[in-house]
């Protein structure tokens, strides 16, 4: 658990150092994403650790995104509905990362505090197959209903690109853009 904590502090801490670092080089404010298990998730000081790595890097919260997976979620909904409160206190973001794959009720989606979801790439490389681009379709047309900002991951082709634009996906995230 030691181990966990110490290694969670530093990627949090190193993202947000770099991210002031690379601020200093362009005009654009660079955002940040940090992904956190479920055991880190659950550490009882993470609001408070976040909270000071904030202050100690002078980056500007609303440049920070903690992604979790929806198992994260799962357990104790007034516990995690109080961490995510308290860190979007902070002024961070919250995303579920890798969205579809675990399982998320919409009664639990409706009730976090979350800003972005991000489609697994599982669903956007059989996007091609009916049934998938209604479920991509929905997931998209959900997350717009509940304000949350949608990300596409695994965006490999331009076929891919321009049926996620039609349906409204806010960004994507892929081979296809590198």
């Amino acid at each position: 658990r030691f181990l966990v904590e110490t290694m969670t502090d530093w990627t949090i801490r190193t993202a947000c150092s770099q991210a002031v670092k690379f601020q200093g080089l362009s005009i654009v404010p660079m955002s940040v994403s940090v992904n956190l298990s479920f055991l880190q998730f659950n550490r009882p000081n993470l609001i408070a650790t976040v909270g000071e790595i904030l202050e100690e890097t002078g980056l500007d919260p609303a440049l920070l995104t903690l992604e979790l997976t929806e198992s994260s979620l799962m357990g104790d909904q007034s516990k995690v509905c109080r961490i995510l409160a308290g860190l979007q206190e902070l002024g961070i973001k919250i995303a579920i990362d890798d969205f579809g794959m675990g399982y998320s009720s919409l009664k639990d989606l409706s009730k976090f505090p979350l800003d972005t979801l991000k489609i697994d790439s599982f669903f956007i490389q059989n996007l091609s197959e009916e049934h998938y681009a209604a479920v991509v379709s929905s997931i998209i047309a959900i997350s717009q209903t509940l304000r949350l900002k949608v990300i596409a991951e695994g965006v490999e082709t331009e076929q891919q690109l321009g049926i996620l634009r039609k349906y409204g996906c806010h960004a994507m995230q892929g081979h296809y853009h590198s």
